[in-house]
């Protein structure tokens, strides 16, 4: 797998579908910030936003996900399996011609995770979904929650949260972060 930079989205590709058909979609997952770079010059064609508080949605193809960035179960805020469904059907029909830009406030926990789920769902396997998000966003930290509910969902009994648990033990012991709230980068 070929290493991009968060601006460099890599294809998506559709269940089903052989890689030289075209049947792609192109991903991106960022944080906040860059996220409304990205907005301002019209590259996505589809967006979700995972906030903890309300915003602006900018168009009938933009999803916004109220959800807090927390690993225990606290309020409505938390994240559930409604908000992993919420996403998933908003996604369920990209074609090639989509460019879906995935964020959060930071761009390593919500987003990465349902990027993830987004990528299992169009036909990758937890390994290759988890592998090519780690590709093209260099802070990965997966939000356990989500995780949890996306292993439930597509019946991975546990293996896509023992993957987010070694990558975040080798992540935190290899590469500290100069944000302090993100720690590596996991390549598989």
């Amino acid at each position: 797998m070929r290493e991009t930079t968060a601006r460099e989205p890599l294809a998506v590709h559709r269940p089903g579908i052989r890689k030289d058909r075209g049947d792609m979609f192109e991903l991106k997952v960022v944080g906040a910030e860059e996220a409304a770079v990205i907005i301002s010059e019209g590259w996505p064609t589809r967006i979700v936003t995972l906030r903890a508080m309300s915003g602006d949605v900018v168009g009938a193809h933009h999803l916004y996900v109220v959800v807090d960035d927390v690993t225990t179960v606290t309020d409505e805020r938390h994240p559930t399996s409604t908000h992993l469904q919420q996403v998933l059907d908003f996604t369920r029909d990209l074609t090639d011609t989509d460019r879906l830009l995935v964020h959060c406030k930071g761009g390593h926990s919500r987003s990465p995770a349902m990027a993830i789920a987004i990528c299992m769902q169009h036909g990758m396997t937890y390994r290759e979904a988890f592998a090519h998000v780690a590709a093209i966003r260099s802070a990965l930290l997966p939000n356990q929650l989500f995780i949890q509910h996306i292993d439930e969902h597509f019946g991975l009994n546990g293996k896509l949260v023992e993957l987010a648990k070694e990558h975040r033990r080798i992540a935190q012991t290899v590469v500290p972060s100069a944000c302090g709230s993100c720690t590596g980068r996991f390549v598989t």
